[in-house]
């Protein structure tokens, strides 16, 4: 909704100059009153506000002190309502993700605002820094745009950036394996307890000991100075002899008789 001039200071009243809040961003996003850039009436101020404080100012353009956001993540923007009104407020707010200059309608989100930190999304687009724009209406409009006059409520512009990609975690190393040789298994290692020493082996049997065959005892050794005995055969040889030609005369004796 346009209002030509006339501004709303409270439902149903209308006052004539009063003091304004503009944006600052770049030139391209329409900021002046001559480009009909966002304006807000300061009637409000205090009790509904973007952050803690908020400046007036004669026409829109750089240098404006904006401290209604609190935090940014490049898809999440956290802002800090003080709504002392005693009824609800929008939020709204537009990122320029396609870096184009303009605020489109595809890029506006929108909050209820009762106080407090408000949240408003967008599908992360990383890339180059790109400017958002927050306005806080008392009041919803019926045709809600980054542009024109408000009554109440606060707008602020914001240059914000994107957090550097993250590299993705490294694969993890294979080991490479050489065509010719055989696949390599990993298994897990157990622990063994050790092992007992071997026993020596018992040694092999020895050969048996060939022994030198006995031999039969010679005749016996006389003592020096002594001729030697006779060997047995000899010695039976001779007494038998000796015996038949004792006989053969003593029977030759008995005949002559």
């Amino acid at each position: 909704m346009r209002f030509a001039g006339l501004l709303l200071a409270a439902p149903g009243a209308l006052v004539p100059g009063a003091a304004l809040d503009y944006g600052d961003a770049p030139a391209s996003y329409a900021i002046t009153r001559a480009d009909d850039g966002p304006r807000h009436t300061l009637s409000h101020r205090g009790t509904l506000t973007l952050g803690p404080s908020v400046t007036e100012e004669p026409d829109g353009g750089p240098g404006d002190a904006d401290d209604g956001l609190t935090s940014w993540d490049g898809a999440t923007a956290t802002v800090d309502i003080r709504n002392g009104t005693g009824r609800g407020a929008l939020l709204a707010g537009w990122l320029d993700t396609n870096r184009d200059g303009h605020f489109d309608s595809s890029e506006l989100t929108v909050a209820l605002a009762s106080g407090g930190p408000v949240r408003l999304r967008w599908d992360p687009v990383p890339g180059p820094p790109t400017y958002l724009r927050l306005r806080l209406y008392g009041v919803a409009p019926s045709d809600i745009q980054p542009t024109g006059l408000a009554a109440g409520g606060e707008v602020e512009d914001h240059r914000v950036a994107f957090p550097a990609a993250r590299p993705s975690s490294a694969a993890p190393v294979q080991p490479v394996v050489p065509e010719s040789s055989p696949p390599v298994s990993v298994r897990p290692t157990r622990t063994r307890s050790a092992a007992p020493s071997p026993r020596p082996s018992a040694s092999p049997p020895s050969p048996p000991v060939v022994q030198p065959a006995a031999r039969p005892p010679g005749p016996a050794q006389a003592p020096p100075g002594q001729l030697p005995a006779p060997p047995l055969p000899a010695l039976l040889l001779f007494n038998g002899l000796f015996m038949s030609a004792f006989a053969t005369a003593v029977r030759a004796v008995t005949r002559a008789r």
